[in-house]
């Protein structure tokens, strides 16, 4: 058991992994759970596929929510706009060596951006449809704490920083990237005074 004065979840993992011997690594916050065939499955998967980079599972939420997470399929091309790949998903620990752990300036969607640097070379992901993986949902939780702050829009800055070769082919066209976003604030807009609602800026 290892114990620390870590100031975010980032450094408590690396230093976790970093004391670690096993050739697999699922990290699992202490008040999540997880289904007893997950590891068996996973490594059987890894085993026969080098190319697989990490291995995921469907995942239930318990405590003050109850029901699916339903995270979008995998696709490389979707996943670096929006994660599809939960916290408690597993991966090799070379991967984990070769890019160095989790980037310990995140607040939030540190997990996000480590699979983004593990993925960028190696692309396969293998979803489980099995729901092993049970996420515990609290009243308060550091997502809701950090919902609507800053720390939210600082994270996709420091995202789009660690992997701005990832995304500037995708901002080719700024003039054009603008256009059709005012067009579709536009009707969405339209739609939200249709419905009484506030119009956003």
């Amino acid at each position: 058991l290892l114990t620390g004065n870590e100031n975010n979840v980032s450094s408590s993992r690396n230093r976790a992994i970093r004391y670690s011997k096993g050739k697999y690594i699922l990290p699992l916050d202490s008040d999540d759970l997880i289904h007893p065939d997950y590891i068996l499955k996973a490594v059987e998967i890894l085993e026969a596929d080098d190319e697989i980079a990490v291995v995921t599972c469907n995942a239930k939420f318990f405590g003050a929510k109850k029901g699916k997470w339903n995270l979008p399929e995998f696709q490389f091309s979707s996943f670096i706009i929006n994660n599809s790949i939960h916290n408690s998903s597993i991966f090799r620990r070379l991967d984990f060596d070769r890019v160095n752990g989790y980037k310990t300036d995140f607040i939030v969607r540190q997990d996000w951006e480590f699979w983004i640097n593990i993925l960028k070379s190696k692309k396969k992901v293998v979803r489980i449809p099995a729901y092993y993986f049970y996420y515990r949902k609290h009243q308060h939780s550091i997502q809701k704490t950090y919902r609507n702050s800053t720390e939210v829009d600082r994270s996709f800055q420091l995202i789009y920083h660690y992997h701005s070769d990832l995304y500037d082919p995708l901002l080719s066209n700024p003039i054009l990237l603008l256009k059709n976003f005012h067009k579709y604030k536009n009707g969405y807009n339209l739609l939200r005074r249709l419905t009484f609602r506030k119009t956003i800026e």
